[in-house]
């Protein structure tokens, strides 16, 4: 079984993912430079990061909104955060004080944006559905949503923008090239719906604009204006914060293992002295890369060491070349895209695979959607061949066996509590096939 866009175009995964084209090219330039192979989840809000948005700084570990109108983005209102699955449900994460440093300067409030566009076509996509008939917008002059999806349970929040809002708070999209950098279903054209009349403007020129985009709870008499979190760039202006790039890992070329051996031992920045153990092997991987000694500030990253979290060594080098490309791609609010170590490392809370995900490979792209689909994906021939990477001891070994056995059979390394979880499940699999057989 194969990936489901294993053998499509990479505009296809690109049209699925929401990935910008503009994106796909570095990272494809750098999995190819690299001869690494790169997965990461494509949920992302990648869109926002052009509109322009910046990616929110390492010290706010508040997450971006999943659901509604604040998808993307990281509201004031609590009410309004990214949700998550418990017994079933899906219920609002909770936030931390400390999750957002209020004694930062650079933290700014900050009124919302949404095009036309992403309204309507959130409608036509049906991640969102009208609140009411297309005869109360005609009456209102507001489009009322609510979100399909992620929204949590017995959540009442409705969403909208007016249709009706003056110039002083209406304004273009930025002036960016969105041939190279927007895909999918926003570069279609959208008939005007049925229920749009003139008097709101011509249509196709409406798309372009953004209007404050506005929330109540349904007992609430009036819409107020969604707040999130902005901050101040290099050049003054305020812009959105938005989440990071999550990375679900990033392997070791097979043809270089012998040489970056010592560079792919699992270290935590957080731990006591574990700034200074990055550093000084990222400056021996640095040197052993013929890189030369004048250039380590340069290509160093203090964020890439301090405050990835549980990283390798290897993986805090391919993370600073990654950012280093989308700082120098000409956007220029993109700073540190990717802010924390690969998922594969992580000792804390896992996150879903059943996930759409993007492989970058080889400079070809593929996508999968689900665990199982991951892992037909990696067990591929061709894959385990040349690339390694650590599967994670709590992923799900009923599935990840058997490329752990295909790991062990080419003698590649196994993350140690990896390979106990695996030789456990082996010893009960094995026990399970005796018990079913009669046998003792």
């Amino acid at each position: 079984m194969k990936s489901r866009l294993m053998t499509q175009e990479a505009q296809d995964v690109l049209s699925c993912s929401n990935i910008p084209p503009l994106f796909a090219v570095l990272l494809r330039q750098k999995s190819l430079s690299l001869e690494s192979a790169f997965a990461l989840r494509a949920d992302a809000p990648f869109q926002r990061y052009l509109l322009p948005a910046a990616p929110k700084p390492l010290s706010i570990s508040a997450k971006t909104g999943n659901w509604g109108l604040s998808k993307g983005v990281i509201a004031v209102d609590p009410s309004l955060a990214k949700t998550e699955i418990k017994e079933g449900k899906r219920v609002l994460m909770a936030r931390l004080p400390e999750d957002i440093p209020f004694t930062l300067t650079i933290l700014r409030r900050m009124i919302h944006y949404v095009s036309l566009q992403e309204v309507v076509m959130g409608l036509y996509s049906q991640e969102y559905e009208l609140v009411g008939t297309e005869e109360d917008i005609l009456v209102s002059n507001r489009i009322v949503i609510r979100a399909m999806n992620k929204n949590p349970e017995d959540n009442d929040i409705i969403f909208s923008i007016n249709l009706n809002e003056t110039h002083a708070r209406v304004f273009q999209q930025p002036q960016l090239d969105f041939e190279k950098i927007v895909v999918g279903k926003m570069l279609e054209h959208i008939p005007a719906p049925r229920w749009w009349r003139r008097k709101w403007g011509d249509f196709p020129t409406c798309q372009t604009q953004y209007y404050p985009a506005q929330y109540k709870h349904q007992q609430e008499s009036s819409f107020k204006d969604i707040l999130i979190y902005g901050i101040t760039d290099n050049r003054g202006s305020i812009l959105p914060i938005t989440g990071d790039q999550d990375l679900l890992w990033v392997s070791v070329p097979v043809k270089k293992h012998a040489q970056l051996k010592e560079y792919q031992t699992v270290i935590d920045s957080r731990a006591e002295g574990g700034v200074e153990k990055i550093y000084a092997a990222r400056v021996a991987l640095h040197l052993a890369l013929g890189g030369k000694p004048e250039d380590l500030r340069e290509q160093i990253s203090n964020d890439s060491i301090a405050g990835l979290g549980c990283v390798t060594v290897f993986e805090s080098y391919v993370i600073d070349e990654i950012n280093r490309a989308f700082m120098q791609s000409g956007i220029r609010h993109v700073r540190n895209l990717i802010q924390h170590a690969c998922e594969n490392h992580n000792p804390r809370q896992l996150s879903s695979l059943n996930v759409p995900i993007v492989h970058i490979w080889k400079g070809k792209m593929a996508m999968t959607y689900s665990e199982r689909e991951l892992v037909h994906f990696v067990v591929t021939p061709q894959y385990p061949n040349e690339n390694i990477v650590d599967v994670h001891p709590k992923w799900d070994m009923r599935l990840w066996a058997q490329y752990v056995a295909k790991q062990i059979a080419l003698k590649q390394p196994v993350v140690a509590e990896t390979l106990k979880v695996y030789n456990e499940y082996c010893i009960e699999s094995q026990m399970e096939g005796d018990s079913e057989h009669g046998t003792t």
